[in-house]
């Protein structure tokens, strides 16, 4: 009997790991063939005008396209109404068939609630892929398995994906920011997004992909490595965040972080004069440990030459991204969590807080859902600065008690 493997999404754009998936089911699964269905109409999920069929389809057929025994089938485009998988499975099951239904662990933890779940669990054997970051939902999967075998009969296997990725979501919003996505996708369908113009944004002001460029070209002149690799992970940090709480802020995201630790290395006494052609008033430099804050966000305001990123939220974002405050904007809660939690941080506090960001997945999250969860997050980070200054007997600036405070409510 041929065993095929069914793969549906909304491929939108396929990335690396979904080739990954796919040949984790091809190696282990015992599949004869994969069928891939980007789909029509999403149930769950409603696309932009610019995640057209075409597309859609024109991609995933270049992401696969070396992989062996597989298909991209345009079925589920042809159909009309929405894409309900118990369709699909219907329309290939065949008597010397058997179907492997392909899903990642938010598709598998919601399998109880689709459309006629009992004759999915009965016409497929379903397979879930589970990344390294759902190691914290390890007790919800078996909850939902042993709840499957019991009321189903369901067939079921588990595989572990090594590749880290980033959420579909989130390579959009990097996308629109005119951010790289060379390491998370096929070059050809990299090139492909580049070429029609796919995820774009309108700019916010004059501030442009192009414009962003320069200015990272600038600083990698006049930075430190080190400074310059921290700023570049803030920087993807924020775009990854704010694909999923702010995608209509995410050229001002990445300003605010290119530019957020931007005097940094100037000596104070630069920077006392920078601010002293601003109305930001600072006390004595030894007085205020986050002088650089405070001068970065006076020089964007008062130097010509960082003119077109002279936007209120960008400047908010970048005088607040050590100590916070009350009231902080969107933006403004995204870099300071992001300069905290990037990759390139090495204290055991920062990579906690972290793992726990993303481990709860926040990609699988409702807006509302993502912004709540950023604040938790916001506050997290706040009441660790505090409990680290405290053990160490210096001063707490206010605006960082009053950011802990703030996100309570």
């Amino acid at each position: 009997m041929e065993r095929i493997g069914i793969y549906g999404g909304s491929f939108s754009p396929p990335h690396n790991g979904h080739l990954s998936a796919a040949r984790l089911l091809l190696e282990q699964a015992e599949v004869d063939r994969l069928l891939v269905l980007p789909a029509g109409v999403p149930p769950h999920k409603t696309l932009d005008a610019h995640e057209s069929p075409e597309h859609r389809l024109a991609m995933t057929r270049l992401a696969f396209a070396d992989l062996p025994r597989t298909q991209v089938s345009d079925w589920e485009m042809t159909q009309l109404g929405k894409s309900y998988t118990v369709l699909t499975l219907e329309h290939f099951s065949a008597p010397d068939r058997q179907l492997v239904l392909l899903v990642g662990t938010d598709m598998f933890l919601t399998l109880d609630h689709w459309y006629r779940a009992e004759d999915i669990f009965a016409m497929a054997e379903i397979v879930c892929v589970r990344r390294e970051l759902d190691a914290a939902r390890a007790g919800e999967i078996e909850e939902k398995i042993s709840l499957y075998r019991e009321h189903f009969g369901a067939k079921i296997r588990l595989m572990d994906e090594r590749v880290v990725v980033l959420s579909s979501t989130e390579l959009r919003g990097i996308a629109s920011a005119g951010g790289d996505l060379s390491a998370y996708l096929p070059e050809t369908v990299s090139a492909y997004i580049e070429e029609n113009n796919l995820y774009a944004w309108p700019q916010a002001g004059n501030i442009t992909p192009a414009s962003l460029n320069r200015l990272r070209d600038h600083l990698k002149e006049t930075m430190s490595p080190a400074r310059y690799a921290h700023t570049l992970g803030v920087e993807q940090t924020a775009l990854r965040i704010g694909a999923l709480c702010a995608p209509q802020s995410l050229c001002l995201l990445r300003a605010a972080a290119l530019l957020h630790d931007a005097t940094k290395e100037y000596s104070c006494e630069k920077q006392l004069k920078i601010l002293g052609k601003s109305a930001i008033m600072v006390g004595s430099c030894a007085e205020t440990p986050t002088l650089h804050a405070l001068s970065a966000a006076a020089m964007i305001e008062s130097d010509p030459a960082y003119a077109e990123f002279a936007d209120p939220i960008v400047v908010d974002a970048v005088r607040r991204h050590t100590t916070g405050g009350a009231e902080m904007s969107v933006e403004a809660q995204i870099i300071y969590l992001a300069d905290y939690i990037e990759p390139g941080r090495r204290h055991n506090a920062c990579q906690a807080l972290a793992r726990d960001f993303w481990a709860a997945d926040p990609a699988s999250m409702t807006m509302e859902e993502c912004l709540a969860h950023l604040r938790r997050f916001v506050r997290r980070e706040a009441e660790q600065t505090i409990a680290h200054l405290l053990e160490k007997g210096v001063y707490i600036d206010e605006e960082t008690l009053r950011t802990r405070n703030s996100m309570l409510e």
